[in-house]
């Protein structure tokens, strides 16, 4: 049974959910929502109703794709980092990679396009990855936090299964792009 999913109920925090499915063109489904088997809860997709900050939608709107972003951290890992500001760039960068290469491989999971093994993985990695980030910005002292949520407010760094500190990730990665523009 999958034990590191961040997909939950937001009222009950059940992770039995149906997804709402949609046929696309050929035989490939699309999951546009959930709804809760515990409390009939529903939500759309991107929606992430269990956790404060902005949803996927929000948080990665106008960001690289996901090649583009590896193909950014791949550079900025071979020119190496100037000064602290650029680590935490690189941080940030890899968590929200992660953050959302995991969100998709759980979708996928209700496609049936991965195993168990797979998905907690790769939410393995987004959790550490997201930790890696909110560790550096508590040393740091908070001085790059950029939203309401600080390292400090998340109890144990973790959260429920990496969910909080992901979406930690996701409010400093919707102000890093923000100021980019």
């Amino acid at each position: 049974m999958l034990t590191s999913t961040t997909i939950r109920c937001a009222q009950c925090r059940c992770t039995d959910l149906e997804p709402r499915l949609v046929q696309q063109a050929g035989t490939s489904k699309d999951v546009i929502g959930f709804d809760c088997r515990g409390c009939n809860a529903g939500w759309g997709v991107l929606e992430t109703p269990q956790f404060s900050g902005p949803d996927y939608r929000c948080a990665y709107d106008g960001a690289p794709s996901p090649d583009a972003e590896q193909f950014a951290l791949a550079a900025l890992a071979e020119q190496g980092a100037a000064d602290v500001g650029e680590v935490r760039t690189f941080l940030l960068r890899k968590a929200a990679l992660l953050d959302r290469l995991a969100y998709d491989s759980e979708l996928d999971r209700f496609r049936g396009l991965h195993s168990e093994a797979v998905i907690e993985r790769i939410n393995s990695q987004a959790a550490q990855a997201a930790c890696d980030l909110m560790g550096f910005d508590h040393e740091a002292m908070d001085v790059y936090v950029a939203g309401p949520t600080t390292p400090g407010s998340v109890a144990d760094g973790t959260g429920l299964d990496g969910g909080a500190a992901r979406a930690y990730v996701r409010q400093e990665y919707r102000a890093w792009l923000d100021g980019r523009q």
